[in-house]
């Protein structure tokens, strides 16, 4: 797939997570991911296997998500190839941390790795630095 097909890929989950939530990414994983899509969140090192692989993974990251945040709100102002393989995607997150009550309000860069037209591999950075830099040097997936 061409750079601009996946960066058209990326602009349609962004769109279905901020008008319709994450949750909603269920519905249509096999039109956005691979069947052994990984997906390494921040918390990756907490999780046993360090992420969680295709969509039976991703749906108990979804449930760890919604059992860790509420009001969850996210936006994404930015989406740029990064290669012919590689997306990085800006996300902006505003929650509460449902036990302790504690806003969060975080901005989080995703590298996604692109095997044809489906996005392979996901991974979460704290700097859009470490996001490139990863995505640059194939350490992504």
């Amino acid at each position: 797939m061409s750079a601009q097909a996946n960066v058209n890929l990326a602009e349609a989950l962004a769109e279905r997570i901020t008008t319709q939530g994450p949750r909603t990414l269920l519905d249509r994983f096999d039109e956005f991911f691979t069947e052994d899509f990984c997906w390494a969140p921040i918390t990756a090192h907490t999780v046993e296997g360090g992420g969680y692989r295709g969509r039976e993974g991703f749906a108990r990251y979804l449930d760890d998500l919604e059992t860790t945040f509420s009001d969850l709100n996210v936006e994404i102002p930015d989406i740029r190839a990064v290669g012919d393989d590689t997306v990085v995607v800006q996300l902006q997150m505003r929650a509460r941390g449902t036990e302790s009550g504690v806003p969060l309000d975080i901005d989080l860069y995703w590298a996604l790795c692109f095997e044809g037209p489906k996005i392979a591999s996901g991974k979460t950075f704290m700097t859009r630095e470490d996001a490139v830099a990863a995505a640059e040097s194939g350490a992504h997936a």
